[in-house]
């Protein structure tokens, strides 16, 4: 009896860890796509790295001629 709950046990723990790799190997899939388009998702937005539009990290919203873009 004692060894059908530890193998129960087991199985379920067993399950979880495969749901848990499944998970970590889809996060690992969307940082490559994610660095194959030329941002590694974390450097989006920040002054001098480029973002998904190429530029220089600038927000798309402040496109424009130069002292139109909310610059000083």
């Amino acid at each position: 009896m004692m060894f059908c709950h530890f193998f129960i046990l087991f199985v379920v723990q067993l399950s979880c860890l495969t749901v848990t790799a499944e998970t970590a190997n889809q996060v690992l899939r969307k940082r490559r796509a994610l660095s194959s388009q030329g941002t590694s998702g974390l450097c989006q937005g920040l002054p001098g790295l480029p973002g998904r539009d190429g530029r220089d990290g600038r927000d798309a919203t402040l496109m424009g001629p130069p002292g139109k873009r909310g610059e000083p």
